[in-house]
């Protein structure tokens, strides 16, 4: 989508999106444990990943759980992240730090460098996985989530919000009203009327309360969502279907 609003200025181009090994991932199970529920993201420690604002939109949902309880008052959050150098290292006790401020650090777990086992375990367990990085070009995070079982909580832009999280939360809704931003052709409409994958967001006021909402679903609607993902997952971004679209692009063009 990003790719049409930007260059389709005549006939559009075919997409393949790129491969992404998900079959370990789609291979762990859909439920999670009902205690200790945890938020989680994945992404190297740098500043355009926005792990600050997770952070601070995580506190502020905290802040609201004595109006909401349940799920939410226990809830932590999980920040896991590779350190290229000092800065990235430096990035990573800001935000304990920073945590420690918030009044939120019993809650909050910074980890560094995690091995692929440890997070292969993490994203068995998480109920939601954030990631706030605005304007990515496609997003192989918020696919692995899906592909995982976990609920994305993503930035309302990039690839993320035109191709990877789609539908959204709440997208079913706005097909209803005309000119809502869900798009007008019959294709757009129809798709947002499936079961949504995830949740898209614009503020910190919009992660907070997609956090609150991840938490405080039930069980059936959260499997619900879960598979509706993970089906999206397989079908659109495996490395079986990239093999499969790429081979019929490249055959349409050498038989023309």
């Amino acid at each position: 989508a990003h790719l049409r609003r930007t260059w389709c200025l005549g006939p559009c181009p075919r997409r393949v999106f790129p491969p992404c090994d998900v079959r370990a991932l789609a291979a762990l199970p859909l439920d999670r444990p009902l205690k200790r529920l945890f938020l989680l993201s994945v992404a190297q420690f740098r500043p355009e990943k926005e792990q600050l604002e997770q952070l601070e939109a995580f506190a502020l949902a905290c802040s609201a759980a004595g109006e909401r309880g349940g799920a939410l008052e226990e809830a932590r959050l999980v920040l896991v992240g590779g350190c290229r150098d000092a800065g990235d290292r430096a990035r990573a006790e800001a935000l304990e730090q920073r945590a420690e401020e918030l009044g939120v650090a019993d809650r909050v777990e910074v980890i560094r460098d995690a091995s692929h086992d440890r997070l292969l375990g993490l994203l068995r367990g998480a109920v939601a996985g954030l990631h706030a990085m605005r304007e990515e070009h496609f997003g192989i995070t918020c696919v692995d989530y899906m592909a995982a079982g976990v609920l994305p909580i993503v930035h309302d832009s990039g690839g993320p919000a035109l191709d990877v999280v789609v539908p959204a939360r709440g997208d079913r809704q706005r097909a209803q009203v005309p000119g809502a931003g869900v798009g007008s052709s019959p294709e757009a409409l129809a798709l947002a009327l499936r079961e949504p994958v995830g949740f898209r967001c614009s503020s910190r006021e919009d992660y907070a309360r997609a956090m609150a909402d991840a938490l405080a679903m039930s069980q059936a609607d959260r499997l619900r969502m879960a598979a509706a993902g993970r089906r999206r997952a397989l079908d659109l971004f495996s490395t079986e279907t990239f093999a499969e679209r790429f081979v019929a692009c490249v055959g349409e063009v050498l038989g023309s």
